[in-house]
């Protein structure tokens, strides 16, 4: 390493160093180089002007663009608040990446999951052994279709997953129901969770035991991190934009 005294030290070895001249300038040097203990700050600065200058540069493409009147409004909001959130996430466009690269980052996920902590980085359960076995779980960008004929109950599949994930693995989970409203989906979770006929939540006919059951139940769901959206008219720009104000989902169900 490079510092004031393993400088100092290999220049008395120079028989032409002169002391009080040498060690005088080595000081003004120190006092004019910055120190590389404040290295992180100095990062986070030059971060934090990167992200002004790119906000600068966005918001007038932005005005731009809502200045030339060729795209819808949905259109240009949707892109407005992509452009941002990609300014907050830091992400950045990348080009082409050789294959010993991205094979370095799939053995470093592959030590993570092998670990004893291995189990945050695996795919989110669906509480069904056999289907995990099969698909090993939820995980990132997977796009996974349940199909079935109308009746046959997809409906309440996907929410004892949905269930599963966010009440027993602790995860963030978004519904979008384009049929059944958040009353509904919510009365179904109870149900599951208390145990208790969705015949009599509709009618109200419950016994004393049923009701503390259900009283626990809602307990437990509330601090479920469940997020409800009911709108049957909803676009793909107003789902990804909703997604982007939620942050930080694990599980989308739609």
């Amino acid at each position: 390493p490079v510092d004031f005294v393993t400088l100092l030290n290999r220049l008395r070895r120079d028989p032409s160093f002169v002391e009080n001249d040498g060690k005088g300038y080595l000081l003004e040097l120190a006092q004019i180089v910055p120190s590389i203990s404040n290295v992180e700050t100095y990062a986070r600065i030059v971060r934090d002007k990167y992200d002004v200058r790119t906000l600068i540069l966005t918001a007038r493409r932005i005005l731009e663009d809502a200045s030339a009147g060729a795209e819808d409004a949905s259109v240009l909001l949707d892109a407005a608040e992509q452009s941002i959130f990609d300014i907050r996430r830091g992400q950045n466009m990348q080009g082409l990446q050789r294959i010993n690269q991205t094979l370095l980052e799939t053995f470093d996920r592959l030590d993570h999951i092998a670990s004893p902590e291995g189990e945050k980085y695996r795919g989110i359960p669906t509480g069904i052994r056999s289907l995990d076995d099969t698909i090993t779980g939820l995980n990132r960008s997977d796009l996974i279709l349940l199909a079935a004929r109308p009746g046959m109950g997809k409906t309440s599949f996907a929410l004892n997953i949905t269930r599963h994930a966010a009440v027993s693995c602790h995860k963030r989970v978004a519904f979008f129901s384009l049929e059944m409203t958040r009353e509904q989906l919510a009365s179904r979770l109870l149900s599951t969770e208390a145990q208790v006929s969705g015949v009599k939540l509709r009618t109200g006919k419950l016994a004393d035991d049923e009701w503390t059951r259900l009283v626990e139940a809602g307990d437990v769901l509330s601090k479920a991190e469940i997020y409800f959206d009911d709108n049957s008219a909803i676009t793909v720009p107003e789902m990804k934009a909703k997604l982007r104000r939620l942050r930080d989902v694990d599980l989308v169900v739609i």
